[in-house]
């Protein structure tokens, strides 16, 4: 775990004999690993802490009658491609799969359909493709031919090989921001997050990978 979002207005952190921080898990709201690159025994590594954090026994649910943290898992490139990526997360037994995942280079987002609201099996991915957005509208933006990046608006996308598309890790990162946010506040009680009201369809427009 390298990010925890917990509870600190009436919870208390608990200091170790070393540097470590205890945190009570009725306190933490969403753990999160953060890796450079994402590797297939990454993901094996992740499901087996996911399994020793089952075994944590909460004394209280969270407002939303759940009793484990969101898993999340963040990345900022990976060893493979988006097809390949999903099919080790779906390896994994679904009670260690992490609820959300995000890898940068890919704009690929993915974690259970209840959080991500597209697709139709309990867990999903897809990448977020380059689009023109004006009045409400979204239009891709279309690469040359063989080419495997563009320059739009004065950034530099990448091209995924697969689809053609050029990819928008910036959407992927926000939809990922947005779910990860909505479960949080759903498992503290809160109102879901203002943001939510301001991603419409045509910023949600994801590209499902199978």
């Amino acid at each position: 775990m390298d990010v925890a979002i917990r509870e600190t207005s009436s919870e208390a952190s608990l200091f170790g004999q070393t540097t470590e921080i205890l945190l009570p898990i009725e306190s933490v709201f969403a753990v999160i690993e953060v890796k450079t690159t994402l590797t297939a025994g990454d993901i094996e590594d992740f499901g087996s802490r996911q399994a020793a954090t089952n075994q944590l026994q909460a004394s209280a649910k969270y407002e939303d009658g759940t009793t484990k943290p969101l898993s999340c898992l963040f990345a900022y490139s990976s060893w493979a491609k988006a097809p390949t990526v999903l099919k080790h997360l779906e390896q994994l037994d679904s009670a260690v799969r992490p609820d959300l995942v995000f890898i940068a280079t890919l704009g690929l987002v993915a974690g259970r359909q209840e959080l991500l609201s597209f697709g139709a099996t309990d867990f999903v991915g897809g990448v977020t493709p380059l689009n023109r957005i004006e009045g409400g509208s979204a239009e891709p933006v279309i690469p040359e031919e063989g080419t495997d990046s563009l320059e739009f608006e004065g950034h530099r996308y990448q091209v995924d090989t697969t689809s053609g598309r050029a990819i928008d890790p910036s959407r992927a990162l926000l939809l990922f921001l947005e779910s990860m946010l909505r479960s949080v506040h759903s498992r503290s009680g809160a109102k879901p997050p203002i943001m939510s009201a301001y991603l419409g369809s045509e910023l949600r427009q994801i590209d499902e990978v199978s």
